[in-house]
């Protein structure tokens, strides 16, 4: 778990190096346990389907969220290689740079199999 953790970090260190349309710079993310929770369940699901699924954004709004986004990827062995992954995507850079989410909470599980399931939820509190 310490691996998911450092996600936050890592999240933030390439938030740093953006800045908005305006010039400004993008918000911190929070780690926020309840999206960390769900993001946790979320890739234990992944693992024991074995099979890459998105989730219902509902749950995410469900849990008090005005604004969500996800990420969902098979494959990387840690979480840099993740971030490399992540970063490099146009649709996975929307997320990671867009500037109404303050919050972020991951999940990481490996299946049966041996795959490695990583979910990252984003989200903005009403």
């Amino acid at each position: 778990m310490a691996g998911v953790n450092r996600l936050c970090v890592l999240h933030n260190r390439y938030r740093s190096k953006k800045t908005t349309l305006f010039g400004n710079k993008l918000v911190t993310f929070n780690e926020c346990k309840q999206l960390s929770r769900y993001a946790q369940k979320w890739a234990e699901h992944m693992a024991s389907q074995d099979r890459l699924v998105k989730s219902s954004l509902d749950t995410i709004y469900d849990l008090g969220y005005s604004k969500a986004g996800e990420i969902v990827i098979e494959g990387p062995k840690d979480g840099n290689e993740l971030m490399s992954i992540i970063s490099s995507s146009y649709m996975y850079r929307r997320n990671l740079y867009n500037s109404s989410f303050d919050s972020i909470g991951c999940g990481f599980a490996t299946s049966r199999t041996g795959k490695r399931y990583w979910c990252c939820c984003y989200g903005k509190k009403s």
